[in-house]
């Protein structure tokens, strides 16, 4: 077990620190530990299906896994949101219940040019709401926050009917992004 945690953690390295051409043969070494670790550690845990991820890694391309952000969050199936996005704030979570249940809306009507506006406006609301709570808290870094939310309107914008499967994915993707990625960052202070 020392060894194969040495291994893991030197083919893990590498492959943070390769460059992109030669990252797949290393997380083909890393995926092979992780799939004999499944094996170690079901002698010393009770692990359900393990590393039932390993074989969608292997089968990923290495543009796929150059371009993959690390910080980028699961989009969750069915699209909705769930515990794993709330902040504890009532109104906040609520209304990022909303922008999901938008986003839905907008997938399973792409053409519909009213679904997208009434998504616009509770996201314009939701960010005038979420930052005039946010910019109470002493030392929170306010201006970054409002520049994220500045970026996503300056893109949203550019979205207009029929939405396209690539842009119901980047709306989906952002909204789980910024809420595990920037909107955590305020749990506990507001």
């Amino acid at each position: 077990p020392v060894s194969f945690i040495c291994n893991l953690l030197k083919n893990t390295f590498q492959l943070l620190t390769a460059s992109p051409s030669v990252r797949m043969s290393y997380l083909v070494k890393v995926t092979r530990n992780l799939i004999n670790s499944a094996g170690i550690a079901s002698k010393c845990l009770t692990v359900p299906q393990p590393m039932a991820i390993v074989p969608s890694l292997l089968r990923a391309s290495p543009r796929a896994l150059h371009t993959t952000n690390p910080a980028m969050a699961t989009i969750p199936e069915p699209y909705k949101w769930d515990e794993s996005f709330a902040v504890f704030y009532q109104q906040i979570d609520d209304e990022h219940k909303g922008l999901f249940d938008g986003i839905f809306a907008v997938a399973a009507s792409p053409g519909d040019a009213a679904v997208l506006d009434t998504l616009r406006g509770n996201v314009v609301a939701h960010f005038t709401y979420e930052e005039g709570q946010y910019e109470k808290v002493a030392g929170y870094d306010v201006a970054a926050h409002k520049a994220k939310h500045a970026e996503f309107l300056k893109a949203a914008g550019a979205v207009s009917v029929p939405v396209s499967p690539e842009q119901i994915t980047f709306l989906k993707q952002w909204l789980v992004d910024h809420i595990t990625n920037t909107d955590f960052t305020y749990k506990g202070k507001l």
